[in-house]
């Protein structure tokens, strides 16, 4: 486990965390900028609002094709090529709609898909699209999104957790098994998906159906899980309010 006393870390509350092409962790937080972790080299590197222009509050990181760090930040949506670049997109210089990024999805075509306060947009590095309302689903907030092998889209909205392919399916407390909020959804190379939430741990679906882990089945730091990332060995890595926890193929946490 990584925390600000043990590691580089610049914050232990953790909003958002992903892998990099390279095998990179990059960890946004909640006051302390961004963080980005090289295992081999057990070093720690910080971009901080002095440093970068970010605005403090980092959502939501994703990777793309070309190792680009996007962020979904309270200002717009911001491209990093992880050197020295930055790139920030608003509603004043961009098709975005909405600039409270929330959260953000990159598909096998590289389309940038972002969440926001108002509702999706779709980037596909010169062209913008907005959806309008579609069946109730997506209009309002999007709090994450995810893809699946099977073109499913997976989008945490106001309304709950909601799948989408040629039709709109939702995930309700019934099936699901909890009642607390979702935070985010992730896929991993087998097809599960894994949502974490804000007091209950995270709950994985399969074709079996959905079940819970917790603190007392796991050895997780914290119910509360921001986000979650898998990386290529297909780890999963949980952001939490208690520092950041890895899991590797046995559900064994590593410290």
């Amino acid at each position: 486990m990584y925390n600000e006393a043990n590691s580089g870390l610049t914050d232990d509350h953790i909003s958002c965390i992903a892998i990099d092409n390279d095998g990179n962790l990059w960890a946004g937080t909640v006051a302390g900028g961004l963080n980005k972790f090289n295992e081999q080299t057990q070093t720690w590197q910080n971009y901080t609002s002095g440093a970068s222009g970010l605005l403090r509050g980092i959502n939501c990181i994703e990777v793309d094709k070309s190792n680009n760090i996007w962020l979904g930040v309270r200002s717009g949506l911001v491209k990093f090529d992880g050197k020295d670049e930055w790139n920030v997109y608003a509603t004043d210089n961009s098709g975005l709609i909405n600039n409270y990024v929330r959260c953000i999805a990159i598909d096998s075509s590289n389309n940038i898909r972002a969440g926001t306060n108002k509702g999706l947009c779709k980037f596909d590095g010169k062209e913008w699209t907005n959806y309008a309302n579609d069946n109730g689903a997506i209009n309002g907030m999007i709090y994450f999104i995810a893809a699946d092998n099977d073109a499913n889209k997976w989008l945490v909205t106001g309304k709950g957790l909601y799948q989408f392919n040629t039709a709109w399916t939702n995930h309700t407390v019934d099936n699901i098994g909890f009642s607390t909020s979702i935070n985010c959804v992730i896929v991993d190379k087998h097809g599960n998906k894994y949502c974490s939430t804000s007091l209950n741990g995270y709950s994985k679906f399969d074709d079996a159906g959905w079940t819970n882990y917790t603190i007392a089945s796991t050895g997780l730091p914290s119910n509360n899980i921001y986000c979650m990332a898998i990386d290529n060995k297909n780890n999963i890595w949980f952001a939490t309010d208690a520092g950041i926890a890895r899991f590797g193929k046995q559900a064994e946490l590593l410290k």
